[in-house]
């Protein structure tokens, strides 16, 4: 039982910060930019989870630094392209964002 504090605790915060957020988003809806500062936050936090998860294990098994490093900046590239020309009206500030 004692063990199972530590993970209480840690669980504690991000169900804090989910309801925080859900409070304040049914008090106010946010506007457009901000949803999407959340959307890419978001999105961020997923792809350092997958990096830091995937990245360890291809590096220890093959050893391919630069092939990891250039597939990971392919794929934000990429990703920054296509993201801001599938919306129907595309703003100079979206691909700032």
């Amino acid at each position: 039982m004692a063990s199972l504090l530590p993970i209480l605790g840690y669980s504690v915060i991000p169900v804090l910060a989910a309801t925080t957020g859900a409070a304040a988003t049914a008090w106010r809806k946010p506007g457009g930019r901000v949803a999407s500062m959340v959307q890419q936050l978001a999105a961020s936090v997923v792809f350092a989870a997958v990096t830091g998860e995937l990245l360890p294990d291809t590096l220890h098994d093959k050893g391919e630094v630069m092939l990891v490093i250039l597939g990971a900046a392919a794929g934000v590239t990429l990703m920054l392209l296509i993201g801001p020309s599938r919306s129907g009206s595309v703003s100079p500030s979206a691909w700032l964002l």
